[in-house]
């Protein structure tokens, strides 16, 4: 059977005599995993994971990435823009309705891990989207082309809204070392956005890259940073770090006790702790406190993955 015609698991419940239309690309993204987007030959649809029954559908056979709002309310689809096209091509679905809600241009997709380019906070209240040198920030029960906020950061590369729900949000940005000036991330409380008004700064070099990682409960960000060059000619693979700041102000480098690259980091689900794989082969697998301090070695190993 060719590439076009595999269904994602679990596979929809259909009728016996039913044929499966050609799927070009499918996703499981609502957080609670309710609700199936799928690209098919003539349309793009929202399906109910369970049962396989049509919840919307929309004639956009030329759709190439889509995503589902957090609670499955919006569905978010690129296609490449059309020259005289009124439309933007970055567009914004009511999965009730299957309406239009809003649009935006952007020229280019752009790196999957940028993917989606309009992201909502967990309980949908604030959708915000990265444009050169601003944050845009939208009320997420109801995005418009119009932004309600907006944070100017000089050069911001990545950006992350903590996880949770409100009253209160938060965002970290992300500004990579440029012409001898070094890499900063910031982190503000959303609708503060005066200058100077961040809550925690921290500047550093050997930085092209990073991953913003929040903890689950949105107090504190882990930055796992990376270069791709080693100029110490140690590694091949450039150099990594990893930093640890809180809302409070705190800001910490986590120090690691074996030379190599830092190979993967993730928080616990309590948010209380995280693991870090780093080190040249076999790599070491070490748990660490909110204090940054190491409170398990699981030793060394061949491993390169946490989950």
């Amino acid at each position: 059977m060719p590439p076009s015609h595999v269904w994602p698991a679990p596979a929809l419940r259909l009728t016996p005599h039913a044929a499966p239309p050609p799927v070009q690309r499918a996703e499981f993204n609502s957080a609670d995993g309710r609700l199936l987007a799928v690209v098919e030959e003539a349309a793009v649809r929202v399906l109910d994971a369970e049962s396989g029954a049509e919840v919307m559908s929309v004639p956009r056979p030329q759709v190439q990435a889509l995503s589902l709002s957090p609670k499955g309310s919006f569905l978010l689809t690129w296609e490449k823009l059309v020259e005289g096209e009124k439309t933007g091509n970055l567009m914004v679905w009511a999965t009730a309705t299957g309406e239009l809600v809003t649009h935006y241009v952007c020229k280019v997709l752009g790196e999957k891990s940028l993917w989606p380019l309009l992201k909502w906070s967990d309980d949908e209240a604030v959708a915000y989207r990265l444009v050169s040198n601003e944050m845009h920030f939208f009320d997420g029960h109801a995005p418009t082309q119009q932004a309600v906020h907006k944070l100017r950061v000089e050069g911001i590369a990545k950006c992350a809204l903590a996880p949770g729900v409100g009253p209160e949000h938060h965002v970290a940005t992300f500004v990579p070392e440029k012409k001898g000036a070094p890499a900063v991330v910031r982190l503000w409380k959303h609708g503060d956005y005066g200058e100077g008004r961040f809550l925690a700064s921290k500047s550093f070099y050997k930085a092209s890259e990073v991953n913003l990682m929040w903890s689950p409960n949105g107090d504190a960000l882990l930055i796992h940073t990376h270069t791709e060059v080693d100029r110490s000619g140690k590694s091949y693979y450039g150099e990594t770090g990893l930093f640890f700041m809180t809302l409070a102000g705190k800001v910490s480098n986590v120090t690691l006790n074996k030379e190599g690259p830092i190979h993967d980091v993730q928080w616990s689900p309590a948010g209380d702790e995280f693991a870090v794989v780093f080190g040249f082969s076999p790599s070491r697998t070490a748990l660490f406190n909110s204090k940054c301090e190491m409170t398990f070695d699981f030793g060394e190993a061949p491993r390169n993955t946490l989950c």
